[in-house]
């Protein structure tokens, strides 16, 4: 079991290694190392190494130390930087990350297993330091690292002031802070559907003037801790460069990786449960999508390849947009995988668009690799990522065009925790749709509704659009009560990325904040609806996912 201690350096040397890579890629592209940046990354790895002895780690400072030898000779110009030193720079630091993740999990390595793990890169250290072997003064070195313990007074003090003004706290601690404004937020609720039952008018006006103090005070205290919980895009997009380049180097392709909206913020929960799924995304890109330089140049294409992540958020959702200039996906070569497989029939594919057939690559088993490598060809991995996002929920979609490119779009709730939702009545029952994905409420006239087809499916045209209807009295099997005639009823025009939905439903009521409570972790999970959420009067109303209910996707005749 790891101790507190160990376990406070590993958050710690995740941003260590974060900027530590940062630079050895900046050098690596560069072809040069400036003075500045050598002695950032000096400093990061010293830092670490004297950490990881502070907390007793005896194999990750060993190795480290002769890193920061090299890298030390660096800093003071006692060696010439060449270009390819950055290569042995980065192997160095995928070596500590593998040392530091065992050691702080199963103890000491054994001679051999160190032996055989950096035998390698600290040849290459060797070489380039023209020794035989290097001095390592372990008995000295090893006292002066423990005396880093005290606050780490070696470091700067571009350093001490940073320490001063941040604190690491666990993610369980603001979940459950988050919990408890969340239940300040239904009571506040409560307090308002009592306001409704005092007779005196006097004091009711007054019970409301403090009513409405709390609910600003309550919001202030919300809005607070949402922003703790809130991180940037640039989270998320420092952790691609590496494996971008890794994966590159392995399939001898050139890639240039830009990145977009790097201080657009999102939920910490969220940001941490999209990382994998974006990771397969970008390797499938990598792999499948971007052509070789040899294809390229051949096709009239620059011979490196463009990936483009983007992030920018709307109506309170976040958008993100994985863009390259591949190949783009070959729909052809798709479906005939998925017939040979038995995912699907050749009668299924003569009736799908392009965009669908595109999206098939989602499909769970399903891979057009031609064989399996550790990068790709087993057949699992995108209908993992599909899964994943619409566990967030949210949804993906895919726009491919042969020769020119492939883009991806993922549409997510900027937070999981609390929402502010639109109560709607079908029947006798009351449920919430998130506001965000509310673009505008109408009540239909005979013209608008139109058959296609077969003469069955109805569709809402509206503005020379053809929107797909979703009957919730017809699908939740609603009471008599409930609304039949379009003409009578309401419609939500809902929008999730480019995608739009009508859904019929009786009336929709008030809208106000709602905290959301997993089904999964309370019930079990229900196709259609995303979470509960505690009403006012202390009854429960579920969270519709309408787009979720349109899983058999009757489509649009605007594909």
């Amino acid at each position: 079991m790891i101790n507190e201690f160990v376990e406070g350096f590993l958050e710690e040397s995740e941003d260590l290694f974060s900027d530590a890579e940062a630079l050895c890629l900046k050098a690596e592209t560069n072809g040069n190392l400036n003075s500045d940046d050598m002695g950032a990354l000096f400093r990061a790895v010293h830092t670490m190494k004297g950490s990881g002895a502070a907390v007793d780690l005896k194999s990750f400072p060993r190795y480290v130390h002769d890193v920061e030898t090299f890298m030390d000779k660096l800093r003071k110009k006692e060696l010439t930087y060449l270009p390819e030193m950055a290569d042995a720079l980065i192997n160095s630091l995928d070596i500590m990350r593998i040392l530091l993740e065992k050691e702080s999990v199963d103890g000491e390595y054994q001679d051999d297993e160190f032996a055989a793990l950096t035998f390698e890169t600290l040849n290459v250290i060797r070489k380039y330091l023209s020794l035989d072997q290097l001095e390592i003064e372990e008995v000295e070195e090893e006292g002066e690292l423990i005396n880093s313990n005290q606050g780490q007074a070696q470091v700067e003090v571009e350093k001490k002031s940073k320490v001063n003004s941040t604190i690491r706290v666990s993610i369980d601690k603001i979940d459950l802070l988050m919990n408890n404004v969340g239940d300040l937020v239904i009571t506040n609720s409560m307090l308002s559907e009592l306001q409704s039952e005092i007779d005196d008018k006097l004091l009711a006006s007054k019970f409301m003037e403090k009513l409405q103090l709390l609910e600003r005070e309550v919001r202030s205290i919300q809005d607070a801790v949402m922003n703790v919980r809130m991180v940037p895009m640039e989270t998320i997009y420092s952790k691609f460069p590496k494996m971008i380049r890794d994966v590159s180097k392995k399939l001898n392709k050139r890639i240039d990786y830009k990145h977009v909206g790097d201080s657009v913020e999102i939920d910490k929960a969220t940001i941490e449960r999209l990382t994998d799924p974006l990771m397969h995304i970008i390797r499938n890109s990598l792999d499948h999508g971007i052509e070789d330089s040899k294809t390229r140049l051949a096709a009239g294409k620059d011979e490196t390849g463009s990936l483009t992540i983007s992030a920018k958020t709307t109506n309170g959702q976040i958008i993100i947009t994985i863009e390259d200039d591949g190949g783009g996906i070959n729909v052809d070569k798709v479906c005939e995988k998925a017939i040979s497989s038995g995912i699907l029939t050749v009668e299924d594919v003569a009736r799908m668009t392009h965009k669908e057939k595109a999206m098939i690559i989602f499909a769970a088993g399903l891979s057009t690799a031609s064989e399996v490598s550790d990068i790709s060809g087993r057949g699992v991995g995108m209908d993992v990522v599909k899964t994943n996002i619409e566990s967030l929920g949210g949804k993906i979609d895919v726009d491919s065009i042969t020769g020119v490119g492939t883009t991806m779009k993922i549409t997510l709730p900027l937070t999981l925790a609390i929402l502010d939702g639109l109560n709607i009545k079908l029947g006798t029952e009351i449920y919430v749709i998130p506001l965000g994905t509310v673009a505008e409420t109408l009540q239909p006239t005979k013209d608008m509704i139109k058959y296609i087809g077969d003469g069955k499916t109805e569709f809402l045209h509206l503005r020379g659009d053809f929107l797909p209807i979703i009957k919730l009295h017809e699908i939740f099997d609603a009471d008599e009560s409930s609304t039949k005639n379009f003409e009578d009823g309401i419609f939500l025009i809902l929008v999730q990325g480019e995608q739009k939905l009508a859904i019929f439903v009786d009336e929709f009521q008030t809208q106000q904040q709602f905290v959301v409570k997993p089904l999964d972790k309370n019930f079990l999970n229900i196709p259609g609806f995303s979470g509960a959420t505690i009403k006012g009067d202390g009854s429960i109303s579920l969270i519709l996912d309408a787009f979720a209910l349109n899983k058999e996707d009757k489509g649009s005749i605007n594909d």
